[in-house]
């Protein structure tokens, strides 16, 4: 389900949820005064005819807190789709190509992912998913649709706090306490040359990749579907996170802010009709970094991209 479909059914109940309290006030209203009852409500209106206009801005005010008290609370399930597929594990395991990863923190997380790892491959990629991806799936979609350029490399995905088996629960900051985590894990493996290390994120993983790129060395970086920030595309959605209201997000991912600081070579692709990061917001990541190749590519919508044999080509390309 997309983030624009989520908040329109949010929006959608919250108006029903306003709609059916003001009927509730109204017949509890018609009741009271039938029967001749001083209350609470009747009371309400009385002091909504006399004072119409000071009622109007509590009501604006009553709205305004709701709405905050409505963000605080969801926008994490507007973010995050934590999943884990046994079921797909399990073929994993069959298939025999690729291994489970465990890593231990060092304030007692564990995290778990894959990866395919060939001592004979020359680059690995460290990769971080989507806000619906987990590693035995994006695995699995690897091996049955044979996407043959990312076999050149090895390729190791973790899940994100709360997502697969990893614990916790998915937030900014641990996202991206477990990110160093798992590149130092990558990074300390004898079997890879970890002067080729590639960084690659996709949707809501180019935040993190742009995180671990600012704070580690590594030889590459590559950027799939990226935004500027989550400010930004909340904004895209509902436009309304501006000012003292950029606070209510607690997950900023603020990429722009970041990508001054990499020097490294930079991979950007995005396509020119995706539904879910817009363009524009792209093109914003681009104009921050000091340097980057881009490619847009035509007419594929965001969950396609990845998987595109031009996106592979663009990828393989840069990489080797």
């Amino acid at each position: 389900m997309g983030l624009d479909l989520i908040i329109l059914l949010h929006t959608f109940f919250f108006i029903i949820f306003l709609i059916l309290f003001i009927v509730l006030l109204y017949f509890i209203n018609r009741y009271q005064k039938r029967n001749d009852i001083n209350g609470i409500f009747n009371n309400i209106f009385r002091f909504i005819k006399s004072h119409r206009l000071l009622s109007f801005f509590i009501f604006i005010i009553f709205f305004i807190f709701i709405f905050i008290f409505i963000i605080i609370g969801i926008q994490d399930s507007l973010l995050y789709y934590p999943n884990h597929s046994y079921g797909t594990e399990e073929i994993l395991n069959d298939l025999g190509s690729y291994e489970k990863i465990h890593i231990n923190s060092e304030d007692g997380k564990n995290y778990s992912g894959w990866g395919k790892i060939d001592d004979n491959l020359e680059y690995t990629i460290v990769y971080f998913g989507g806000n619906a991806q987990s590693s035995a799936v994006f695995f699995a979609e690897q091996n049955f649709l044979e996407w043959q350029k990312l076999k050149d490399y090895n390729v190791i995905m973790v899940d994100y706090p709360g997502y697969g088996i990893s614990s916790g629960a998915p937030n900014e900051e641990d996202i991206y306490d477990m990110a160093l985590t798992v590149f130092d894990y990558v990074y300390n493996l004898e079997r890879i040359d970890n002067t080729k290390i590639i960084v690659m994120g996709f949707s809501l993983g180019s935040g993190v990749a742009t995180y671990v790129a600012q704070n580690r060395d590594f030889h590459k970086l590559i950027l799939i579907a990226p935004y500027s920030s989550m400010i930004d595309v909340f904004n895209s959605k509902l436009p309304v996170f501006y000012g003292p209201f950029k606070s209510l997000l607690k997950n900023e991912f603020n990429s722009s802010l970041r990508a001054e600081e990499i020097t490294e070579d930079s991979l950007i692709i995005y396509s020119n009709s995706d539904d879910v990061i817009l363009p524009k917001l792209s093109s914003k990541l681009v104009n921050a970094f000091n340097k980057s190749q881009v490619y847009i590519i035509d007419g594929l919508k965001h969950n396609e991209i990845l998987s595109d044999p031009e996106v592979q080509e663009l990828i393989y390309s840069f990489i080797k």
